[in-house]
């Protein structure tokens, strides 16, 4: 994830904590969101966002994950 997706998990930051991100890490994931650690510009931040739903398998995980990165793409 990491590796792959650096722009949606700099994303994942801004749209879901508000937080502006120069580097971001995935870092945790359980049933009810993900932990990142976040580079901004005051230094490094850990990051908690919850999903929308709680999620019981990895296909759920990505399949939610797909989704909250389409709405922080476009707002909706």
């Amino acid at each position: 994830m990491n590796a792959d997706h650096a722009e949606a998990l700099r994303l994942y930051c801004r749209a879901y904590a508000g937080v502006e991100a120069s580097v971001a890490a995935m870092v945790g994931v359980d049933r009810h969101g993900m932990n990142l650690r976040a580079q901004t510009v005051a230094g490094e931040q850990d990051v908690r966002i919850d999903f929308p739903r709680p999620v019981e398998t990895t296909d759920a995980v990505r399949k939610v994950l797909i989704e909250m990165l389409a709405h922080a793409r476009t707002g909706r």
